[in-house]
This record gives C-alpha cells, structure tokens and sequence, in this order.
C-alpha cells in the first residue's frame, strides 16, 4: 500500500454518517472558556465518559462511537486549552482524565472492530438472501 491509498474498513460510511450527524447536531466539541471553573469541565467529561462506558457495555456500538469520539476530541482538543490545566492543584483530574482518554481510544477501536464485523455480517445476510430469492424463482420457474 503506498501513502496515497488509504485502507478502507467495511464500517467507514457507517461512521462518516455518525460523525456527520453528530457534528450536525451538536455543534463540534464546545470550547472551553476561562471564566468557567475548570473542574466544571472535568465533570462534564466524566459524564461524557460514562455515557460512553454505558453504551460500551451494552454494546449499543453507535452511541458507544459518538460519545467515545467526544470524549477523546473533547478531554485531546478542548481541556488543555484552559488556563488552569496545567495547574498543580488539578494534576491528579488531569491524570485521571488522560488515562480515561487512553483507555477509552483503546475501547474506541474495539467499537470499530465490532461496527465492522456487523457490516460484514449485514453484508453476509444480503447476499445470502438475495441468492436465497434467485434459488426461490429458479425453483419455481423450473417446475
């Protein structure tokens, strides 16, 4: 493979379609402002997180990717750029966080492992029915 050609996966437009509502309706990942406490963003990303724990338990593997994906871009993009993240007194809610963010990429890719053996098997059951219904009228033709 050379560094033009991208891989595809069999669940990318199912996701490109989860991204493409997601940011539809919630506006991106919201930034963050310094005239707001910072420990008000770290509740809300661990809200963010327990959704997506949630979700990952149940497998519900849509909701899973969509918080999952807010969780990272919100705890990757958003946080830091507040001025007391760096702060001393909120080492041990950055530390936490970061683990979760590690943690939750990890789980991330495994949503997208099981998106994709779905695709597959939804793939699977089309061609299966769809010969199922030639065999159908071959048979009935044939008669």
């Amino acid at each position: 493979m050379t560094a033009t050609t991208k891989a595809t996966r069999p669940s990318d437009s199912r996701r490109a379609a989860l991204r493409k509502a997601d940011d539809a309706t919630v506006g991106g990942i919201p930034l963050v402002s310094n005239m707001f406490s910072i420990d008000r963003y770290f509740e809300a990303a661990e809200k963010l997180l327990n959704c997506f724990n949630v979700a990952y338990k149940e497998r519900r593997l849509d909701d899973a990717y969509v918080y999952g994906r807010r969780f990272a871009k919100f705890s990757l993009d958003s946080l830091p750029s507040h001025q007391h993240y760096r702060a001393e007194r909120h080492w041990l809610q950055k530390t936490k966080n970061n683990q979760d963010m590690a943690d939750v990429v990890v789980k991330l890719e495994t949503v997208v492992q099981w998106m994709d053996q779905e695709e597959l098997q939804k793939e699977e059951e089309e061609l299966r029915i769809g010969d199922g219904g030639l065999e159908t009228r071959l048979v009935q033709t044939s008669d």
